[in-house]
């Protein structure tokens, strides 16, 4: 049978490796991506959805632009902000800190909190929240 250009078997989606799962030290400088308001207020995550079990960071110090374009898959706007802290910070606030590579971004971290029934309740949202770096020098693009 002859065929008019197409592929008698459906295309299949060629996936890139991921990379292996590294251990994170804990002075290894995690990422967040936020928002900031028209009113100056910032938004950043401060757990997990509720189908969720762990929080997502970019592992290493990411500026916003690049950030931006991780989380959200577009170009950074001024109100794309990002903060930071180390996995050592969260660790010794009660978390868990893993690497854990996606497809679309292979330097994803998750956060958890530990035990059989992992909740984010208030204390949780505020020990996470406590552990980010003020970097007041900088602004939320990484420019001095």
């Amino acid at each position: 049978m002859e065929s008019d250009g197409e592929l008698d078997e459906p295309r299949r989606l060629i996936r890139p490796k991921l990379p292996p799962r590294q251990d994170l030290s804990d002075d290894v400088v995690l990422t967040q991506y936020g928002t900031q308001l028209p009113d100056g207020k910032t938004e950043f995550r401060g757990g997990p959805r509720a189908s969720e079990h762990g929080l997502s960071l970019l592992v290493g110090r990411v500026d916003a632009d690049a950030a931006t374009l991780c989380v959200r898959q577009h170009l950074a706007e001024p109100y794309d902000i990002v903060r930071h802290t180390r996995v050592g910070l969260l660790r010794d606030a009660g978390f868990i800190v893993s690497h854990a590579p996606v497809e679309w971004f292979i330097n994803h971290a998750l956060v958890h909190v530990p035990g059989p029934d992992p909740k984010w309740d208030n204390q949780s949202k505020n020990a996470f929240k406590r552990t980010f770096v003020d970097f007041a020098e900088e602004d939320s693009h990484g420019r001095s």
